[in-house]
């Protein structure tokens, strides 16, 4: 999708379950993209459990659901960022290339 055609290699994960799979595997991985709501769990609780774990990682959350957007909103710092949804495609390219180059904490 629009994260391909901007060049960013990409790893996907449907699922809470698929995405602990992926992130144990020995690879470098820099953002977190991830819906609030997943099939089987909290895409938040997820992200908090990566950032917590790998020091570096960056996450965007996105969510179409407001009651949940505000009180993300509520907690951004430089390694986290919301997108309410519906957006664009450029606001997706332009939040994730706004985490990557933010200085670390």
């Amino acid at each position: 999708g629009v994260l391909r055609k901007a060049g960013y290699t990409v790893t996907e994960a449907g699922d809470v379950a698929a995405g602990v799979r992926a992130a144990a595997e020995p690879r470098s991985l820099h953002l977190l993209v991830s819906d609030v709501v997943l099939p089987d769990g909290s895409g938040a609780d997820f992200t908090e459990r990566l950032l917590a774990a790998r020091p570096t990682l960056r996450a965007l959350l996105m969510s179409g659901h407001t009651d949940r957007a505000d009180t993300l909103r509520r907690a951004p710092g430089p390694r986290r960022r919301f997108l309410q949804k519906p957006f664009a495609p450029a606001d997706l390219a332009a939040a994730v290339r706004a985490l990557l180059d933010a200085p670390p904490e």
